[in-house]
């Protein structure tokens, strides 16, 4: 801490990463707006996304935080969710409507590629033959479809 007149001016401040060569200062004018700016902002979300390579977060906040994890939880249950749709489509097991209820609700991702995936997904569990739509949806989906229903059989 930096003392001024009896009272706190600042601080002094270093990270793990730089500690051995520089050393920050804080001016307590700045830190009381850097407090009143956070005391402010009412995010409603976040998400945190840890990049294994760098060790680092990036921190999304309420529209992208929600947008962000909703992506997520899609992908997550991408494998359940194609399972369903295969064993459906295959007769195996009916559960048409558990698969509409859950492809309905991540249909709301705004993200055109998640939306034509769903489609793919509730059209092939309805009976429609994979191969038919495959110019209907992206690639990588393709990709991550046809891997699911070869570990399948």
């Amino acid at each position: 801490m930096k003392f001024l007149n009896g009272g706190i001016s600042g601080i002094y401040f270093n990270s793990d990463k730089t500690k051995n060569e520089k050393l920050y200062e804080l001016d307590i004018d700045d830190i009381i707006n850097i407090f009143n700016q956070i005391g402010r902002d009412y995010p409603v979300s976040s998400t945190m996304i840890l990049d294994s390579k760098t060790g680092e977060y990036t921190v999304y906040h309420d529209d992208a935080a929600e947008i962000v994890g909703s992506l997520l939880e899609f992908y997550f249950n991408l494998k359940k969710l194609t399972l369903l749709a295969i064993t459906t489509h295959n007769k195996q097991d009916n559960r048409l409507e558990e698969i509409q209820e859950q492809l309905a609700r991540f249909r709301e991702i705004k993200s055109p590629e998640i939306r034509s995936f769903c489609d793919f997904l509730l059209a092939y569990a309805k009976g429609k033959k994979a191969e038919e739509m495959k110019n209907d949806i992206d690639d990588s989906d393709w990709e991550i479809f046809e891997k699911i229903r070869k570990d399948f059989q």
